[in-house]
């Protein structure tokens, strides 16, 4: 193993042991394979759209969100007419901000919302915890308020261009491995491809190790 490779997996503080991993969703999208495999097939497929909280001694973080509330509240006003090709389905109670509580943690704990990217079914965190500072990167941004027409649908402006918001934002290659904590716990890597601006983050966990949460990367 190279140097580098050796910086990125260096072990961890002290802190790591008070640190917990939780997988939530907040519901699913309903669309067909020809969405999803370039015109493949008419069959069904179903979505689930999963976020995720890190329980952290130095400051709680939500990766993403899942999808916003206005998408359960009335999708057809929110999403318009995306839901023609992809349908969400889901919950008021499945709200990331809602689902924090069924264990134990509070909006106000919230310290970072690492947003992957600003797709809509990834906006769900974004202006609503009030002590949170929202990190992505600077060419996603920029991205989202001008995206190319193929891209336009996937970004719904209301969902970040909020008053109010503290963003940190990363410059590629030139933060890669932006370690958030500072104790080599949670790291953000810049993964461009199915967005421009698209990052992953990189979680070291006390008992099971480095996971690496891809996003979209994966499949695309």
């Amino acid at each position: 193993m190279e140097q580098k490779d050796k910086d990125i997996f260096e072990q961890t503080t002290k802190f790591n042991t008070g640190i917990k991993l939780y997988m939530f969703q907040t519901g699913t999208i309903k669309t067909k394979i020809k969405f999803i495999k370039m015109n493949q097939g008419e069959e069904p497929f179903e979505i689930p759209v999963p976020w995720f909280l890190i329980k952290h001694p130095k400051g709680d973080i939500i990766i993403d969100g899942g999808m916003p509330i206005e998408t359960a509240i009335d999708k057809h006003k929110h999403w318009g007419s995306v839901i023609e090709a992809y349908d969400p389905v889901m919950k008021k109670s499945e709200w990331c901000r809602d689902q924090i509580k069924t264990v134990n943690t509070n909006p106000e704990d919230i310290k970072y919302v690492i947003q992957t990217h600003l797709h809509l079914d990834h906006s769900g965190a974004i202006g609503h915890f009030p002590n949170a500072t929202h990190i992505t990167q600077r060419l996603e941004y920029d991205y989202a308020f001008n995206p190319d027409w193929f891209s336009q649908p996937a970004y719904i402006r209301e969902d970040f261009d909020k008053p109010n918001i503290r963003w940190k934002f990363l410059q590629g290659r030139k933060t890669d491995f932006y370690d958030v904590h500072g104790d080599g716990v949670i790291k953000i890597i810049f993964t461009p491809g199915h967005t421009p601006g698209h990052q992953s983050v990189l979680v070291n966990l006390p008992k099971t190790g480095h996971m690496l949460f891809t996003g979209d990367a994966c499949y695309t």
